[in-house]
């Protein structure tokens, strides 16, 4: 099963729940923009750049990077950019 890169939305909400984090505060510990993450959520934007990965790698160690970031590429519909 071939894995896709993506934006988790749905995780990212319960993470961002759990933690007490609204849009600019989940910006800051990953170290982007509100904006950023703005247009991640809107789905204007819905492939990670590195830069988003590495800051939420560091930023939620605990976390699988590959909830968050990746999906089976069948169980996706719509194609991603």
């Amino acid at each position: 099963m071939q894995q896709e890169l993506f934006f988790n939305k749905e995780a990212f909400l319960k993470l961002m729940k759990e933690h007490n984090l609204n849009q600019a505060g989940l910006a800051r510990k990953i170290g982007v923009s509100r904006a950023c993450i703005c247009r991640y959520m809107n789905g204007s934007r819905t492939k990670p750049s590195p830069k988003v990965i590495d800051g939420f790698a560091r930023a939620f160690p605990e976390h699988s990077i590959t909830y968050y970031f990746f999906t089976p590429r069948d169980q996706e519909s719509g194609a991603h950019q």
